[in-house]
């Protein structure tokens, strides 16, 4: 099942800028992400079905354009 959500793409969630920084396959072939806040400062990260994380979020990096860890 392939994944509708980018790796290191920007996405606004609950009020906070989040980046996808992990995707995997749950044992039942469930797509899953792992988000973490984008930005400096305290890192907060959660996992969840991607299906969720995509009901309460909205992509927010132009197309095309990667947000790389550690880049200012």
């Amino acid at each position: 099942m392939p994944y509708r959500t980018r790796m290191w793409q920007v996405y606004r969630l609950r009020g906070y800028l989040v980046t996808v920084i992990q995707q995997w396959h749950d044992p039942h072939g469930q797509p899953m992400v792992r988000v973490a806040t984008a930005g400096e400062g305290d890192r907060l990260a959660a996992g969840m079905a991607e299906r969720t994380f995509l009901a309460a979020a909205a992509f927010v990096a132009e197309d095309g354009v990667e947000i790389v860890e550690g880049a200012r």
